[in-house]
């Protein structure tokens, strides 16, 4: 396999749009980039996570965003009955792999969907909804962030939680590394970040060492709004949440400490008739 590059970013070849959710999230090298991000991880947290809520013993949960569902994994593996919705068909049929693959000896029930997580509608109505990683904000129109919520909002039955695990803007801006290289088998790419009209933006250049996969470099973009605390809460009062209680780290540690994380717990209100 060829292999050393030179360490210079080569000029790109941009494949992605303004919707940049659909070129990335559907590309082999976002599984390699975040593949660090492992069920182990996930677990940890969510099982910290879940004993913060007062949920019944085998809850429904939907996972909106759930990419290749190490969080929709481990919830279903606490005994929870779980659907996972993502708009990547890629990364969807490697979440429904996972599951073969692990023969899930989950206690509860695993299911996943390809759909848009604004506007796609399940058929039922569930006690949890999880929106992790910083699955919001990419959208070009702050209201489509509004339609996440309020289709969260819908799904939850009353008295339902929703979670919302952001970047914590400030924190990240702080300790922003404005450029790298990673190196993988396969590939290398190049991260710039930089701040762009409020929104963090990286642009990922990938030099492919086999040069079978299209132009070469790709360009890609991640693209997401620095929300602040106090803006995602007011989203969740928009779309008619209570806000019940912020984290600022993973390990979900008490008291209001600077952390990387802007982590939302909300509660749908009791209503005396059921919404349609």
């Amino acid at each position: 396999m060829p292999l050393s590059p030179s360490p210079t970013p080569p000029p790109s070849n941009r494949v992605s749009t303004l919707d940049w959710f659909h070129d990335w999230f559907n590309s082999p090298y976002y599984e390699t980039l975040y593949d660090h991000r492992d069920l182990t991880e996930a677990k940890a947290f969510v099982k910290n996570l879940t004993s913060q809520i007062p949920l019944p013993e085998q809850a429904d949960v939907l996972d909106l965003g759930c990419g290749w569902g190490r969080h929709t994994h481990s919830l279903a593996d606490l005994g929870y009955r779980v659907t996972g919705l993502d708009l990547s068909p890629r990364l969807i049929e490697r979440a429904r792999t996972l599951a073969n693959e692990r023969d899930v000896a989950a206690l509860g029930s695993l299911d996943f969907e390809v759909g848009d997580m604004r506007t796609h509608r399940m058929n039922q109505r569930y006690d949890l909804v999880v929106n992790l990683f910083t699955s919001l904000g990419y959208f070009e129109k702050d209201e489509d962030d509004l339609k996440v919520l309020q289709n969260a909002y819908h799904h939850l039955r009353d008295g339902g939680y929703v979670v919302l695990d952001y970047f914590d803007t400030a924190h990240t801006l702080a300790h922003l590394v404005p450029s790298e290289t990673k190196s993988f088998p396969d590939f290398r790419a190049y991260l710039k970040r930089e701040v762009v009209g409020g929104r963090l933006l990286k642009e990922i250049r990938i030099e492919d060492f086999n040069g079978d996969s299209g132009p070469n470099p790709l360009v890609f973009t991640e693209m997401v709004r620095c929300y602040s605390p106090k803006d995602l809460e007011d989203l969740l009062l928009l779309a008619g949440f209570r806000p019940v209680q912020r984290w600022t780290h993973y390990d979900l540690r008490p008291g209001s400490e600077a952390g990387p994380r802007c982590i939302w717990l909300a509660q749908k209100p009791m209503h005396s008739q059921t919404e349609s």
